[in-house]
């Protein structure tokens, strides 16, 4: 699929690590989102199969397999190897992480990664106490920075394996001496960018509007049918991935009442409940623009719990048939996604975009304005940086390029406007010309340019 323009961004993101020696702590333009890791592993698959957006995707596929990994190694440790093989593959076959596990975002999937190997550390008592208690520590603030939704279940997730194993002071000290020290270094290092983007997530004023939309929003989380914040119609058996899920909740309550007696670590179950459960309160506190990938962290958190139910039971042979059955089941909707109208239009939108940037370079354009949003990140990575873009504002994450192109046209250098349906632009479309998949106006004038709500300060 294309690449979106956050994609896009962090693709340029790694040129510049290669070509400049820019250093990628965080993502353009915020002071959140730790992208070093995401980054430097697209660098690295840019060196083995060049610059190309397949570079971008398959390094977001390997870090994605390291996460499953710790995953793995973790649940393998505190279960059993054939549980550990059994719930990551469910994990991975859902169709909640069909997208995702493939986009580059700077945060997500180094989140991911580093909650995996974060509970291998704290679940793994053999490993000398100042390693596990360093890397704890350092985990912590790298998931922090990076996603920070994710931080309160890793951190009740940590305090349960470590109750359970009745850890002592001198663990949690090195652990804690590993977590101050390092989240001081990349805040201070998140304070070289601008603060350009810094959304709020949360409105609790809105609970009693979210409180009626929060069903519809988990079925659609787990339908998996988003992308990005948008959301589209799935098939039959991508809604039957989020029947089963949800029956597997339900049996996974009354088995958890049932067994609640017997339990003798009831404290621990708490929390683990708590980390489960308490990623989808963000459901009741979102801001008005609720995205579904808000509730990212539950996936992993909410499997485990269930496990921790269902993994006491002694029917071996209904919980081997339940989960051959959910492992095809989750397959068969994920792979019903790709069949959407919506993925079929990604597709054909990559080589859109391909096509357009090239027909810019071969005509020797190399500053453009863009009047459609992600258009300007797209066409910069699919052109390697041969074009500079803009938006239509005169501040952007990375505040070099909107200055570029402004002043070069300023300049008097030719620096058409890529726009989108000539429609929404009457008295406009007289100026337009077909260009690829939009249109082009060649030599705007000052006056179109503002009829086209470009600004043309420079900010510096």
């Amino acid at each position: 699929m294309v690449l979106d323009g956050d994609e896009a961004l962090m693709g340029l993101m790694s040129i510049h690590q290669l070509e400049l020696g820019e250093t990628p702590w965080f993502f353009w333009g915020q002071r959140y989102g730790f992208s070093l890791i995401e980054v430097s592993t697209i660098s690295l698959f840019h060196q083995i199969v060049g610059y190309s957006d397949l570079a971008v995707k398959t390094g977001m596929l390997f870090l994605w397999l390291v996460a499953l990994s710790g995953l793995f190694m973790f649940l393998k440790e505190k279960i059993s190897a054939r549980w550990a093989f059994a719930l990551v593959l469910l994990f991975a076959l859902h169709p909640v992480w069909f997208y995702w596990s493939l986009k580059a975002r700077g945060g997500y999937l180094t989140a991911l990664a580093s909650s995996g190997w974060l509970f291998y550390l704290a679940a793994k008592p053999s490993i000398p106490s100042w390693i596990r208690g360093l890397g704890i520590g350092v985990l912590m603030a790298l998931i922090y920075h990076a996603m920070k939704l994710w931080f309160p279940s890793s951190l009740l997730f940590v305090v349960a394996l470590l109750y359970q194993q009745n850890r002592k002071i001198p663990l949690f000290s090195i652990a804690l001496v590993g977590f101050a020290s390092s989240f001081s270094l990349m805040y201070y290092l998140s304070l070289g960018n601008p603060d350009y983007w810094n959304p709020t997530v949360l409105d609790p004023s809105l609970w009693q509007n979210n409180l009626s939309l929060a069903k519809h929003r988990l079925q659609q989380f787990f339908e998996g049918n988003y992308y990005l914040g948008d959301i589209h119609p799935v098939k039959n058996w991508t809604y039957i991935a989020w029947l089963s899920v949800k029956w597997l909740l339900v049996a996974s309550f009354i088995l958890a009442v049932l067994q609640w007696k017997e339990r003798k670590d009831k404290l621990a179950h708490m929390l683990y409940f708590a980390a489960a459960f308490g990623p989808l309160a963000i459901l009741i506190f979102t801001n008005a623009f609720f995205s579904p990938r808000y509730l990212l962290p539950a996936p992993f958190f909410l499997f485990f719990w269930c496990a921790l139910q269902w993994n006491r039971l002694r029917y071996t042979g209904l919980l081997k048939a339940i989960g051959i059955a959910a492992s095809l089941i989750f397959l068969a909707g994920s792979w019903q996604l790709t069949q959407t109208d919506y993925f079929q239009k990604r597709v054909q939108e990559r080589s859109d975009k391909i096509e357009l940037s090239q027909k810019l370079v071969d005509e020797g354009y190399r500053h453009i304005f863009c009047n459609t949003p992600e258009t300007h990140w797209q066409l910069m990575y699919y052109s390697q940086e041969k074009l500079i873009c803009t938006g239509i504002y005169p501040h952007d994450r990375f505040q070099a390029f909107p200055n570029a192109v402004r002043e070069a046209y300023q300049a008097g250098k030719p620096v058409p406007v890529l726009a989108g349906d000539p429609r929404a632009w009457q008295g406009l479309d007289t100026f337009m010309e077909p260009y690829g998949s939009q249109y082009l106006i060649r030599h705007p004038t000052p006056a179109i340019l503002d009829s086209l709500d470009i600004e043309m300060r420079i900010l510096y």
